[in-house]
């Protein structure tokens, strides 16, 4: 059943339809009891809708998250609850620790509790395993870039092109030799990083290499990265951070040890935050739209949840960019920072 369908039926327009599934207040109690009888006639919407609504009591939005104490999760998250809070729908977050099996175990049981619907971060989860939602009637939306055609409606942030243009600002430096340092549960993230990193290396100059690391989400993670390096006598010409704790490593790691910085090691981050403008020197970042990233998944879960063209069949990517925010730890001059959208 479509929402015009459960419309015609109820004798009632779309719009009220809209207004009964998120602002039931505003609708008058017989247009809304005959409208959520049709719903639980025709198994318009799980149970839990019109339980929910006839109570006053919205259900939960469930967010499964790889890692709790990401920054970009934080963001994310914050994003969503945003939007959630101003439906008056709670959030709930379960970190998975970047297992596909404790994510998978996670869904079923917040399914089983009748979730409004669920926003997937950067997920695991394979094709068959995300189509329990769907068999459930519970829209769901993935942050995160989704090649698999597991996700039909997804938002993420254009990690790729921005890696490009970190690339071009880093050759037209002079740097040769590129390193980046990942979350090991970031393997969405990963992909697009290498995606645009192999792009600008088949333009870059001759000599010009690449590598990859991964490390805890951590200041120690940063630290421990340049550590190593040191004692393989593999120390790149930059080293960029996934994020902001990784950077904060990287850059005391280099002062433990006598480094300067961007003459012997140039650091960029992936992930700006206001401490990459206040370390010494200030560290070039990549400025991501995250807490907009996370009101978007939330606004097209909402839209699903309305019933509109989307819960229809029509499939939406939304794509976010981002901007990279130069500053002289790569070995800048300019007085003045600069700005590359």
């Amino acid at each position: 059943m479509t929402i015009s369908e459960i419309a015609a039926l109820a004798g009632v327009s779309v719009a009220t339809i809209s207004r009964v599934l998120n602002h039931p207040e505003v609708v008058q109690q017989e247009t809304r009891e005959r409208v959520l009888a049709v719903m639980e006639q025709h198994n318009y919407s799980p149970s839990w809708c019109a339980r929910g609504l006839r109570l006053g009591k919205p259900g939960m939005i469930v967010v499964l998250v790889p890692d709790i104490e990401n920054a970009f999760t934080q963001m994310a998250v914050a994003g969503v609850e945003t939007v959630a809070s101003a439906k008056l729908h709670p959030v709930v977050l379960c970190g998975t620790r970047g297992n596909s099996k404790r994510e998978a175990e996670y869904l079923l049981r917040m399914t089983d509790r009748q979730a409004d619907g669920v926003i997937l971060i950067n997920s695991l989860l394979r094709g068959e395993q995300l189509r329990a939602l769907d068999d459930r009637g519970i829209p769901f939306v993935h942050i995160g870039r989704r090649d698999d055609g597991a996700c039909r409606h997804f938002c993420y942030i254009d990690h790729a092109e921005s890696v490009f243009k970190l690339m071009q600002h880093l050759s037209g430096l002079g740097h040769r030799r590129v390193a980046f340092l990942l979350n090991p549960f970031a393997t969405i993230l990963e992909q697009q990083v290498r995606e645009g990193a192999n792009l600008a290396l088949l333009q870059a100059p001759a000599g010009a290499s690449l590598d990859f690391y991964t490390a805890e989400d951590t200041a120690s993670g940063g630290f421990n990265l340049v550590k190593r390096l040191l004692s393989e006598h593999s120390l790149p010409d930059v080293l960029v951070a996934g994020s902001a704790e990784q950077t904060m490593g990287i850059v005391h790691a280099a002062q433990y040890h006598g480094l300067a910085i961007p003459d012997d090691l140039a650091v960029a981050s992936l992930a700006d935050a206001p401490v990459c403008s206040v370390l010494n020197p200030p560290v070039t970042s990549i400025v991501q739209p995250v807490k907009r990233l996370g009101m978007m998944a939330a606004r097209m879960l909402f839209d699903l949840l309305d019933g509109d063209d989307m819960a229809e069949g029509l499939p939406q990517e939304i794509s976010l960019k981002s901007k990279l925010q130069i500053r002289r730890s790569c070995g800048n001059t300019k007085y003045i920072y600069e700005s590359i959208e």
